[in-house]
């Protein structure tokens, strides 16, 4: 028979409290767009739970930074996700400095220039930038975490997309489109 106490349920057994033990300890993760907000909060997570973390940005200030916060297990690398040799070459970081790669997770994301709600007048190119970015560097990391976790057979994939990939919002119609095509790629 299977508990249903609340304790059971609560988001599938994991939980951000402390622990006695440490649900990664072993594993090694790259995050990108991990200088700030939900990437960086991932990786502190991982961390807490006892992975290496490889976390990757543009903003190499805050991305020193935030590597220097969250400590030895952390290390820093940039990465225009936009360019596929960038991301391949954050998975071979990983795989050169710890062994091996368990985790990526493609978060990098741009909102793209407001107002998005014309589509008469629609800016392309700030179009093309959101989708090199948020959608097309997320293909670029799913192909480039498979390369060397295949072999393995182990590892795990996660990519950031939005509810407005599901349900479009005007306010937000283009970047809607690129959240839309990271749902559809998984």
């Amino acid at each position: 028979m299977t508990s249903t106490s609340p304790e059971s349920l609560i988001a599938g057994g994991f939980s951000t409290a402390a622990s006695s033990h440490q649900r990664l300890a072993g594993k090694v993760a790259v995050i990108t767009g991990a200088a700030s907000g939900i990437g960086k909060a991932t990786a502190a997570e991982f961390i807490r739970n006892g992975a290496k973390v490889i976390i990757t940005d543009v903003n190499d200030d805050l991305g020193h930074a935030a590597a220097a916060e969250l400590g030895p297990d952390a290390t820093y690398a940039r990465c225009d996700v936009a360019d596929e040799a960038q991301v391949a070459a954050a998975v071979d970081l990983a795989v050169a400095r710890h062994g091996r790669l368990d985790v990526m997770h493609n978060n990098a994301a741009i909102p793209g220039r407001f107002p998005q709600d014309d589509m008469a007048s629609v800016d392309l190119a700030d179009f093309d930038a959101m989708m090199a970015v948020n959608a097309r560097a997320t293909l670029a990391g799913i192909k480039h975490a498979a390369r060397v976790m295949a072999p393995r057979r182990a590892g795990v994939i996660l990519c950031t997309a939005s509810a407005v990939g599901v349900l479009p919002l005007p306010a937000v119609a283009t970047h809607s489109i690129t959240k839309a095509t990271i749902i559809a790629i998984f």
